[in-house]
């Protein structure tokens, strides 16, 4: 769970408890609509692959945006940068 750590590391000191909370705010809704969205795809017809290629879609994204994504402050003042 290094992402909630991560979050409040860079953000404002006046959010950080928002910014926190949303995270395992939209972690649970993640878990809520994920049965839902299964089911959804239980009676279509090899509907494990639309299941698949969403969870492939979203690592995908995550891969792009782990280039653009910020050293931890943390991280940077124990290489002294």
């Amino acid at each position: 769970m290094c992402v909630p750590i991560y979050l409040s590391e860079i953000s404002v000191t006046a959010v950080r408890g928002s910014i926190t909370l949303f995270y395992y705010f939209f972690y649970g809704v993640g878990f809520a609509v994920g049965p839902l969205v299964g089911g959804g795809f239980a009676t279509v017809t090899k509907g494990w692959r639309y299941m698949a290629a969403i969870g492939s879609f979203m690592s995908l994204v995550q891969f792009i945006f782990f280039f653009f994504v910020p050293e931890s402050p943390r991280w940077l003042i124990s290489k002294g940068r």
